[in-house]
C-alpha cells in the first residue's frame, strides 16, 4: 500500500503547484478543478478461455473537470494501472484509459461529501512479458463512488472505489489468442484543487 500511495504524494504536489501557478498567471474560470488519485487495483481479469488474472497492483489517475451545478460536475480523466499476472513470472497486465466522467455530489449538511459517478471512453489493455506480448483497445467504462473532505477552501481530499471495464479485447494470435472483457476494481486516495471557492 505504501508503494501505491507514493505516486499520490508526488503527483499531488505537482498538480497543486501547477494549478496554483496557472491560476496566478491567467484568469481561470473558478468552476474548474484538477484531481489526482492513486491506490491499489485488485481482481484484474480478462474473462477469456483460459482466464487471465492479475495480482493486486497499483493505479494512478489525473483529471481536469468543471462544476456544472451545485451538485453536478464533469471531467476528462487519464488513468493507468498495472499488476503482475498469476501465476508468478507470467508478465504484467497494463491498462491505459481516457475517460469522460460525470458525478453527482450529495449534500449531507456536513463537511463530508459522498459522491457517485460514471465514465465512458477508450481503453488499451496490454499483456507484457509473459507468453503473450500484445495489446488491444476497446470501449472503456467505469463506475465510481466515494467521499470527499475539504482541507481548505480550495483543496480537498477524497477516498474512492472504482470498477473499470474494457470490452472485447483481442490479444495475441493463433493458439495463444486471448479474447474477452477486461475488468478490475480499485481503492484510491487523492486530492482535488478547485480554482474557485
Amino acid at each position: 500500500m505504501k508503494t501505491a500511495l507514493m505516486p499520490t504524494a508526488v503527483l499531488s504536489a505537482l498538480a497543486i503547484a501547477g494549478a496554483t501557478h496557472a491560476q496566478e498567471a491567467m484568469h481561470i474560470d473558478p468552476q474548474w478543478y484538477v484531481r489526482v488519485d492513486a491506490g491499489a487495483a485488485f481482481q484484474d481479469e480478462i474473462n477469456a478461455t483460459p482466464k487471465v488474472k492479475g495480482k493486486t497492483g497499483w493505479t494512478v489517475d489525473l483529471a481536469a473537470g468543471r462544476s456544472l451545478a451545485s451538485n453536478v460536475r464533469a471531467e476528462a480523466e487519464l488513468l493507468y494501472s498495472q499488476d503482475d499476472q498469476k501465476p508468478s513470472g507470467n508478465g504484467r497486465i497494463k491498462v491505459l484509459t481516457g475517460l469522460a466522467n460525470g458525478y453527482y455530489d450529495f449534500d449531507t449538511g456536513t463537511k463530508l461529501k459522498p459522491y457517485i459517478g460514471a465514465g465512458v471512453g477508450i481503453g488499451q489493455v496490454k499483456l507484457d512479458g509473459g507468453l503473450v506480448h500484445d495489446d488491444d483497445t476497446g470501449l472503456a467504462y467505469q463506475l465510481l463512488t466515494g467521499v470527499a473532505y475539504p482541507i481548505t477552501d480550495k483543496l480537498s481530499s477524497q477516498v474512492g472505489y472504482r470498477y473499470l471495464g474494457v470490452n472485447d479485447v483481442k490479444i495475441g494470435s493463433g493458439a495463444q489468442s486471448i479474447r474477452g472483457d477486461y475488468h478490475d476494481q480499485a481503492i484510491t486516495f487523492g486530492v482535488t484543487y478547485k480554482f474557485g471557492p
